[in-house]
């Protein structure tokens, strides 16, 4: 997913609704971009691609020897994974470089079948109406809730607001509890899967409009998912290891005393 151009990347998460006429003529496109090369002669030497080091690592299990030449990968220094996946990187976009008016063509169909301001998805949940919409222009979503569907509309999560002065920005996860009086999102802005998990508690006025959120303490360095319990008292959240970004802790916060420290259940 590194080489797929950023801006047709983006475009591919607003377009998963086309169909019939539209789909057969991106079909098309995408088959002359992978098939044709203006520009490129027979005597045209391709670039060479980059050869990962190999380092023979045994690993023995349950009695079983077997070797990994490519474990540096994923246990090895991560500055010499990011060279090698840059090398890739460069790679890809020298061999993909006669396609660019593709690339181009693409784009403008993708781009042409959008309206500038769209709703995503709407569902109810409990006593209001949820929604997710893209403003004109923008990368990044909007969540909104409503008591009816022409009601007044209280937005909970302001997707291009939050990702302002950040290079990267990915909304992992977004939810309301059962009780509808608590939100938690999270979001990666270092693009390598940590993510900060929030949590809001949503106060209402007499009419039931939201008036304030109170934030909780964020938390950092977690997996993008989490779970709300169903009582709405508690938010479980998987904690990443510091040196591998796995998950390998279950954790738990009481919502009801945020100032506890959060209690571990499994490991």
């Amino acid at each position: 997913m590194r080489t797929i151009p950023a801006r047709i990347r983006a475009l591919m998460n607003g377009v998963r609704f086309i169909h019939g006429g539209a789909a057969t003529l991106l079909a098309v496109l995408i088959a002359l971009m992978l098939a044709a090369s203006p520009g490129r002669t027979r005597e045209a030497q391709p670039p060479r691609p980059p050869d990962a080091e190999q380092i023979a690592v045994e690993i023995e299990t349950h009695g079983h020897v077997r070797t990994d030449e490519y474990r540096w990968m994923s246990h090895g220094a991560p500055e010499a994974l990011n060279d090698y996946l840059d090398s890739e990187d460069e790679y890809a976009r020298a061999v993909l470089a006669p396609l660019r008016g593709y690339e181009n063509a693409l784009y403008a169909e993708l781009a042409g079948r959008l309206s500038p301001s769209r709703e995503i998805i709407t569902w109810r949940a409990g006593d209001y109406l949820y929604g997710q919409r893209y403003a004109d222009g923008a990368d990044q979503p909007i969540y909104w809730r409503a008591r009816e569907a022409e009601g007044a509309e209280q937005i909970l999560l302001d997707g291009p607001a939050l990702a302002r002065g950040h290079a990267h920005f990915q909304i992992g996860a977004f939810a309301v509890a059962p009780d509808d009086a608590h939100l938690a999102y999270s979001i990666d802005t270092t693009g390598d899967g940590r993510h900060r998990l929030f949590v809001r508690t949503l106060d209402e006025d007499e009419n039931g409009l939201t008036s304030e959120t109170r934030a909780h303490a964020a938390i950092d360095n977690v997996a993008a998912g989490f779970a709300f319990s169903n009582s709405a008292r508690v938010l479980y959240y998987l904690a990443q290891e510091p040196e591998t970004l796995r998950a390998y802790r279950l954790m738990r916060r009481n919502l009801d005393a945020p100032e506890r420290e959060d209690e571990l259940v499994y490991e």
